[in-house]
């Protein structure tokens, strides 16, 4: 199932439990600000806040109730990004 963009939150809330595990494929850099760094001069146009915030809201529910996920790191500085991705589980 491909999850749709949406503010949404009522949806996901409906979705999410019906749902055994979770991809969360690559893509565009995660914004920088979110672990701590400043934006590249000419990436911002590069990120996508509304994605981020649907895969926060998918790492919080898969972490809380012990749902697997495969999150494939996203462009720029691999190492950066996989670490976001375990801080915010870490952090859920």
């Amino acid at each position: 199932m491909v999850l749709p963009f949406t503010a949404d939150v009522g949806i996901y809330e409906t979705l999410l439990p019906n749902i055994d595990g979770f991809l969360l494929s690559g893509g565009q850099d995660i914004d920088p600000v979110r672990y701590g760094e400043d934006i590249i001069y000419g990436k911002a146009e590069e990120l996508t806040p509304d994605r981020e915030e649907v895969e926060y809201l998918i790492i919080s529910f898969t972490h809380r109730y012990d749902v697997p996920v495969l999150g494939i790191c996203r462009e720029g500085d691999a190492d950066d990004q996989c670490l976001l991705r375990r801080h915010a589980i870490s952090r859920c």
